[in-house]
């Protein structure tokens, strides 16, 4: 019995033991965890501290630098000498008009083609054309300057744009015929103009015009304008020479009976086509040009002992009373001149075929 209690006693004193030494291991950890946290934080602090403290330095350091940029500004200033003021007296309104016409004296009002007309001066109708144009700036617009072989040479020059006109035409018709074949004539003023037309122009169509809305016109659909010095007209001669699309079958009216052409782009091939298949002297034909911008032509044609001419009347009012910047398709005319543009029944025939508008 002794022994057994002696051998519990040991038990129970190893026990707690062991217990007081975690307590001391614990106690121990939380002093060691404790006093890492105080030196982090302390670590922190200074962190914060050292931050504070730059930028205050930063903050000092700046405005030492301001400080120093304002008494340089200022002893720039006081260096500065200021202008001595002169009195003058108020300039009177007969001084003032003549300041304003030197100042302005090469400035000109921007031109109105509709009220332009041809000068008898030829530098001023070539100072038109070059605004007009936007020259030399505008590369498709050709303005060819030379000599009329009077028995004194007169100088003139032509405009036309490259790629609408035909280059072999001008050439051989219109500057060979003034450059060569007017040896020792002796011509003066606007008859130079009627001389040219009716003796060395071989052209056609060759007409003597004096407003520049006209001569505009025409140059831009690929005619020939030719200036003189002394002349106030202007001579135009028909000179067109893009490349366009032949005849060709039609795409969507096919017939197995009957003729194979189509309308294509180019106005008078389609005119043509219409009067090879309806020869007739009746046949009306009357232009009118639509759009602000491109001015497109429109061929109006009728039979005149046939058609109602109230009808006609009203078809050209409806055509003259468009008023859009541009018109390039017949679909988009059809529009504007129908009478209802919602009604689903077509009100307007459209067609691609000469053979079935005759």
């Amino acid at each position: 019995m002794n022994s057994g209690s002696q051998l519990w006693k040991k038990m129970l004193s190893l026990i707690f033991f062991k217990e007081e030494k975690k307590k001391e291991e614990l106690f121990l950890f939380t002093i060691e965890k404790q006093k890492r946290q105080q030196v982090e934080q302390g670590e922190q602090k200074n962190k914060l501290e050292d931050k504070v403290k730059s930028k205050k330095q930063f903050r000092v350091k700046k405005k030492i630098i301001e400080a120093g940029q304002q008494k340089e500004n200022k002893k720039k200033r006081a260096s500065f000498k200021k202008p001595v003021r002169v009195n003058k007296t108020p300039l009177s309104f007969a001084e003032l008009k003549k300041k304003k016409q030197e100042k302005n004296k090469f400035a000109r009002e921007p031109f109105i083609p509709e009220k332009l007309v041809v000068s008898s001066s030829l530098e001023s109708n070539k100072y038109y054309v070059e605004q007009i144009y936007s020259l030399p700036k505008n590369k498709d617009i050709i303005l060819r300057e030379f000599y009329l072989a009077l028995d004194s040479p007169l100088k003139a020059f032509m405009l036309f744009i490259d790629g609408l006109a035909e280059k072999e035409i001008i050439n051989n018709s219109i500057l060979k015929p003034l450059m060569v074949l007017l040896d020792g004539v002796q011509i003066e003023g606007n008859e130079i103009a009627t001389y040219i037309k009716e003796h060395l122009l071989p052209g056609h169509d060759v007409q003597v015009l004096e407003e520049y809305r006209q001569i505009l016109d025409f140059v831009n659909y690929g005619n020939t304008a030719i200036f003189v010095e002394g002349c106030a007209q202007c001579l135009v001669v028909e000179t067109k020479g893009w490349d366009k699309r032949s005849v060709d079958k039609p795409e969507v009216e096919q017939v197995i009976m009957g003729p194979h052409e189509a309308f294509n782009e180019t106005l008078r091939s389609n005119t043509a086509l219409i009067r090879k298949a309806l020869r007739n002297e009746n046949l009306i034909t009357e232009m009118v040009k639509v759009g602000a911008r491109n001015k497109i032509d429109v061929a109006i044609m009728y039979l005149e002992d046939l058609t109602n001419p109230q009808l006609v009347k009203e078809v050209k009012r409806r055509i003259i009373s468009i008023k859009t910047d541009y018109v390039g398709v017949s679909g988009v005319l059809e529009q504007f001149i129908e009478d209802e543009p919602f009604r689903l029944s077509p009100q307007i025939l459209t067609t691609e075929r000469p053979d079935r508008v005759v």
